[in-house]
């Protein structure tokens, strides 16, 4: 059984959770991490990390930039910042999916200003995949 711990520079989120298996986002695409995994250390990216509990309970959490260490089937989530549903604001979400979607369609815009309301289009649309079954 793997045992799961989730902290952000501002609270902790998880701190013993008991799960069967674990995925979480990586620069290079989602990472399955299931017990007796290869002690290492991976970069996470932002996205959503999908908990298969101990009970058969799924949860998700919205994982902004860190770090995974895993070691001995305990795993340790170092994030910049981690919401779970309850914390996100959907109706926020889809006011900035549609604000950024715009931003990122003009064709006139700085390179910054693009990846900047890149980002955040990717953060509304996983806020809002929050939501999904």
């Amino acid at each position: 059984m793997l045992k799961l711990k989730i902290i952000t520079k501002n609270k902790t989120v998880e701190s013993n959770l008991e799960a069967k298996n674990i995925t979480i986002p990586t620069p290079l695409g989602p990472a399955g991490i299931l017990n007796n995994h290869d002690d290492m250390i991976l970069l996470l990216d932002l996205g959503i990390a999908d908990v298969e509990c101990a009970n058969n309970e799924r949860r998700k959490y919205l994982i902004k930039n860190g770090v995974c260490k895993i070691l001995d089937n305990r795993i340790t989530l170092l994030c910049d910042n981690c919401e779970t549903k309850e914390e996100i604001d959907i109706k926020q979400a889809i006011v900035d999916k549609e604000k950024y979607q715009k931003i990122v369609e003009q064709m006139n815009i700085r390179s910054d200003e693009y990846q900047d309301a890149y980002k955040k289009l990717k953060e509304a649309k996983l806020k809002i995949m929050m939501f999904e079954k």
